[in-house]
């Protein structure tokens, strides 16, 4: 409990999950029940919500099949306060009200005043302002009699943000000072964090831009404090602990200083909360232990909130300097919450463009009306462009596809490498019944949409100062759900697609970008046949799987390429593939994926993406290695390898796809980063067969020559940019191989 109160997540779980081997081996079932409740408020606290959870219920049922009402009792406030963090204030209500309850039964006062503070907590946020003080103010009362530090210390900061949602915002500085100066104290470093954001929000509603940068650079700093006790390998752990704890400080202190026009300040700030545990593995794992980055602004202000200029300058040379050395330009995407706002969900996008020759421009974009079509740019937008440019995830089924007129029809023999894995070839569907086929028109308004809110604002700057006959070359940073973003699809107002005008790749973070480059110039010049993996159309491990005959031509064509043997159908078990992916320099798999870590959890729906799960999940479909072989490779055991692919394709649907959070998308792409692999290719919707292979095709006759993978991309797109762009628009690069740095492109 004193780790859990200090933030140190990792030693309180060690810690907890000792005491209850302990217990286990002496049969005492009492402290199991008891430490696993308490383990469930470390993953809690540390934001696994869904792990929590689960910990939690098994005191509640083990306490109320005993009949012990204190335990219950305790149960009851641990799963509500976990509600609460969820925001699921029905289910916080209820739990919250019945520990109360059982508190006043059995005479515990400090439950009692623990109740009232957190049911208070639930009206605040419901803005039942009155109640929400009156139940602080008692909880406080209690506290000071009971000499409860901690009680008084949160009462009073939750009073202070209950003050502040009244524009009481004097009084709000008061009691979140009070709280930080109790919490600093008990060396409860989580509750210093929290107050000093909420310090941060109180100056901006006072109009102090300058004491609201002081409190936001001291809550970031805090909370990189906390995160530094993580250690290397607790990935999951380092995403779950930023979403929950240190998105508002990144938000926040972005928001401040471009309020005060110190853009590239808050472009620094931006970087420093993108992918950093992906970039923690790659540390770890490919640099031989090396901890440098471009960008390092950890010292960007002292702890007043004063800018250190020279920090600026210094990170803007070492960011030029990679860019030219890529010969790329960079486009940067940061989602931003108006602090002051909070209730109405506003969001800002700031979009920074920087210039190989090292000029800056920032634009500042608010996610809302666009020419007078009222929607909002999140992630069901983008869920819904994704399911409407490949084939609809009907289950059992597969369908011709009808498109809009303004696009060529797609050929009925068309299947796609869906989620929806089972069923008929499309023309054994369509000749059985006409009546099940689905009608998908590109959804073209959106491509041109997303092209005014995040391209048009850059274009003309983006592609100036090109040499005759020269493309534009650009690495895309996006931010969360901007992940899900086919930049390459994007339409410009004279009709022609983006990756038309620019070569286009995508990237996490700088820091990955700068590692990425750097695991490229160990890459050998020439392709090794003996060195490359292809894989197309395994036999697939279950008989309601259908085949995919496209991924097979496809596989045979590229290995003939690439001068290598495929495996196909019965030989691509998944042994052969697991003992051959590290020794591959390039890696192709066409075949099936799906977002689950199993066929049973894909084929009954049991995707799992609730909010605390930051598990990386996702896998490929290969053949069966023996009968106890499932034939699915998943994501955890590619990130569990050691790999030194400079590219892998995954010629699959959704392979970009997965949770979306400040270290990027959780799935496949994800797992084959960590392990090693410079470069991925991957795809943000369900993609179709035969057009799929035709894209592959063009894609390695090119990149066995230039070994340019943005390029090379580029090149396969283009020579199908007639068609529908739901047959090409879903690929992505995201990384460097060899043929982008300027050595081998002077080659």
């Amino acid at each position: 409990n004193i780790y859990r109160s200090a933030a140190n997540w990792h030693e309180a779980e060690r810690y907890f999950k000792e005491s209850i081997s302990v217990a286990s081996k002496m049969g005492d079932k009492i402290k199991v029940a008891e430490r696993s409740g308490e383990l469930g408020n470390v993953y809690r606290s540390s934001g696994l919500h869904t792990k929590a959870l689960e910990f939690q219920q098994l005191l509640y049922e083990f306490a109320l099949n005993r009949g012990d009402v204190a335990g219950l009792a305790a149960a009851c406030g641990y799963i509500g306060f976990t509600y609460y963090t969820l925001r699921r204030y029905d289910n916080a209500i209820e739990y919250l009200t019945v520990r109360y309850k059982l508190a006043q039964e059995i005479g515990d006062v400090q439950g009692v005043r623990w109740c009232l503070n957190n049911i208070g907590k639930v009206y605040l946020e419901l803005d039942h302002l009155n109640d929400a003080l009156k139940l602080f103010s008692q909880s406080a009362e209690i506290a000071l009699e009971l000499g409860d530090l901690l009680g008084e210390g949160t009462s009073y900061g939750n009073m202070g943000t209950a003050c502040r949602a009244a524009g009481r915002h004097s009084d709000a500085v008061m009691y979140h000072t009070k709280y930080c100066e109790n919490a600093a104290k008990r060396m409860d470093m989580g509750g210093v964090a929290i107050m000093q954001n909420e310090l941060a929000l109180d100056h901006l509603h006072l109009g102090d831009l300058q004491g609201a940068r002081k409190f936001a650079w001291l809550a970031l700093h805090t909370s990189l404090e906390i995160r530094s006790f993580l250690g290397s390998q607790d990935d999951v752990l380092k995403i779950a602990n930023h979403e929950k704890n240190q998105v508002l400080s990144y938000s926040s202190l972005q928001y401040i200083l471009v309020e005060q026009q110190l853009t590239d300040a808050a472009l620094l700030v931006s970087e420093m909360g993108r992918a950093k545990a992906l970039t923690d593995v790659l540390h770890a794992n490919t640099c031989a232990g090396t901890a440098s980055t471009v960008i390092n602004a950890t010292n960007l202000m002292d702890k007043n909130g004063n800018i250190e200029n020279d920090v600026i300058l210094d990170n803007m040379k070492c960011l030029h300097h990679l860019l030219q050395y890529l010969k790329s330009d960079l486009l940067v995407y940061s989602l931003v919450d108006h602090p002051l706002l909070k209730k109405t969900k506003c969001k800002w996008i700031y979009i920074w463009l920087v210039k190989m020759s090292g000029k800056v421009y920032f634009y500042k974009e608010y996610l809302g009306e666009v020419d007078g079509a009222e929607f909002i740019i999140d992630h069901s937008y983008l869920n819904s462009l994704q399911q409407d440019m490949g084939i609809r995830d009907v289950k059992f089924m597969h369908c011709q596809v009808n498109v809009d007129k303004s696009y060529p029809q797609l050929p009925t023999e068309h299947i796609s490498r869906d989620r929806t894995l089972a069923g008929p070839s499309v023309r054994d569907v369509v000749l059985q019944d006409e009546k099940q086929c689905i009608c998908v028109t590109p959804p073209v308004d959106r491509l041109d949409q997303l092209h005014r809110k995040l391209i048009s604002p850059v274009q003309d700057a983006l592609l100036s100062n090109c040499g005759a006959g020269v493309l534009p070359r650009v690495v895309i940073v996006p931010h969360s759900f901007l992940l899900n973003v086919p930049f390459a699809a994007l339409r410009c107002p004279d009709g022609e697609y983006l990756i038309q005008k620019v070569i286009i790749s995508v990237a996490p973070s700088i820091d990955f970008l700068s590692i990425s480059s750097r695991m490229a110039e160990s890459i050998p010049e020439r392709i090794n046949g003996s060195e490359c993996l292809v894989v197309g159309n395994p036999q697939m491990p279950d008989e309601a799987i259908f085949q995919l005959p496209g991924a097979m031509e496809e596989a045979m064509a590229i290995a003939s390429l690439l001068g290598c043997e495929p495996l196909c159908g019965e030989s691509a078990t998944k042994a052969s593939v697991v003992s051959l992916l590290p020794k591959s320099h390039i890696i192709h798999l066409a075949t099936h994926a799906i977002l689950s870590d199993s066929l049973q959890d894909h084929l009954i729906g049991a995707h799992r993406d609730e909010e605390g799960d930051y598990a990386v999940r996702g896998a490929v479909i290969l053949s069966r290695s023996d009968e106890h072989c499932s034939g699915v490779l998943t994501s955890k055991e590619i990130q569990g390898m050691k790999l030194q692919a400079e590219l892998a394709v995954l010629s699959c649907c959704k392979t970009a796809c997965g949770k979306v959070t400040d270290d990027g998308t959780l799935g496949l792409s994800r797992a084959l980063l960590a392990a090693g692999v410079g470069c991925v290719i991957v795809t943000l919707w369900s993609i179709y067969d035969t057009a799929t292979m035709e894209v592959m095709k063009n894609y390695y006759s090119e990149y066995k020559c230039s070994r340019d993978a943005p390029s090379a991309l580029r090149h396969a797109m283009v020579a199908v940019i007639r068609s529908n762009p739901a047959c090409w628009g879903a690929f992505c690069v995201i990384g460097v191989t060899p043929g982008v740095i300027q050595h081998y492109s002077s080659q």
